[in-house]
């Protein structure tokens, strides 16, 4: 290996930086917290960013003088945070130039073993659930135990008090796509059947209707992609599958049916109201952010069958898109947006092109829940694709 490299530890430290600069706990998301991570991740990484290519610099001022092209010929506010974020991925990404290609797939198949004992650990300390504290951050109530270990109050079941654990991110809905992600290196590099059943666990003890949803995608992509999988793992993680597989489809439907339906439903309008902005805007997209303009607020109108005068309708109007691939969407216009996602889904970072379609499959199925499209984590992937050469970094 290049002994110019970094040490694996300072590699994962970065990770985490770039991860929770944009994903992480809403107590440490405030004005200006992005430009603290960028300080952060430049001075830890330096001596690599000092080495990068001329060609480098000229991606990522044609990536930010094409997006705020963009918005400018929209003629609204250019979200300069994004920008930061494809700055944060690149002093990531510069640790990586000039490695094998394996090396990056190693530390996040790492990094995503350490965020599945971490969860496992956070959920076994619900049990002292009477000593945690209570933080109301916006309109989320959140229970954190030395602030190290944080919880939403919503949509856990009942033996867990309806707790739900976070992981270091803002939201279960996310988390889950780190777990699923242990879940996909767990069977593409054929670890051990309990680190398989504990890969699983980890994603079920989420409580997240997407994470549900996906881990059906994830087992049965994997088991039919890699086929060398031992039989007595086959067998026993379909079992495993039968005797749990009632559970989750009763989370799925008490999503769409009981207490918390209206996020399920909220959710799936975000959808259609994404799709009649990008057909109104196809070329330069729409400024998705602004609740009241009259044509999101005619699509959404017509598409709610409520009550227009109670306090749900007022809410529903407000609330942001939570579609992180209609938002990138929007964001950058149809044709493009259409043309980075593909490329994205082919990144230069994978060797692998099975390992790499479960991958990025996961991250876009979990996008359809979450805005994580303007995040560092998510321009990782964006921006490697141009910066690494195929099959060599």
């Amino acid at each position: 290996m290049n002994s110019f490299l970094p040490s694996q530890n300072k590699r994962l430290f970065s990770l985490f930086i770039l991860i929770f600069s944009g994903l992480g706990m809403r107590i440490f998301q405030f004005n200006g917290s992005l430009l603290i991570y960028l300080v952060l991740i430049f001075i830890l990484n330096f001596k690599y960013l000092k080495k990068i290519p001329k060609r480098w610099v000229i991606i990522f001022i044609f990536f930010s003088l094409t997006y705020s092209l963009i918005f400018i010929l929209k003629g609204v506010v250019i979200p300069w945070y994004a920008i930061v974020s494809m700055l944060i991925a690149i002093a990531h990404l510069s640790i990586y130039k000039g490695s094998n290609a394996n090396l990056f797939i190693s530390d996040l198949s790492i990094f995503l073993k350490y965020s599945m004992y971490f969860n496992l650990i956070g959920v076994s300390f619900i049990v002292f659930s009477n000593f945690f504290s209570t933080i109301i951050l916006g309109f989320a109530d959140y229970k954190t135990l030395f602030g190290l270990f944080w919880y939403t109050t919503r949509g856990g079941p009942e033996f867990f008090d309806g707790l739900r654990f976070t992981g270091y991110v803002w939201e279960p809905g996310i988390w889950q796509f780190f777990m699923n992600a242990n879940l996909i290196f767990a069977f593409y590099e054929k670890r051990k059947l309990k680190d398989i059943i504990l890969a699983i666990a980890s994603v079920i003890l989420v409580f997240s209707t997407t994470g549900f949803i996906l881990i059906f995608f994830v087992v049965f992509a994997s088991l039919f992609i890699y086929r060398k999988i031992k039989i007595s793992q086959l067998i026993f993680v379909l079992i495993l599958f039968a005797i749990v597989t009632p559970f989750i489809i009763d989370t799925i439907q008490e999503k769409f049916t009981g207490e918390f339906s209206a996020s399920a439903t909220t959710r799936i309008a975000d959808i259609f109201t994404g799709y009649e902005l990008i057909k109104n805007n196809i070329w330069l997209g729409a400024d998705i952010d602004k609740a009241y303009d009259n044509d999101l607020w005619t699509i959404r109108k017509n598409l709610w069958s409520g009550n227009l005068t109670d306090g749900s309708f007022s809410g529903y109007l407000t609330v942001k898109n939570s579609n992180g691939l209609v938002r990138f969407i929007t964001d950058w216009g149809l044709p493009i947006s259409l043309f980075l996602l593909i490329k994205t889904a082919r990144s230069n970072l994978f060797q692998d092109r099975k390992l790499i379609f479960l991958f990025m499959a996961s991250l876009y199925i979990s996008m359809f829940s979450e805005p994580i499209s303007r995040t560092a984590f998510f321009y990782m992937f964006v921006m490697s694709s141009f910066l690494f050469k195929k099959y060599k970094i």
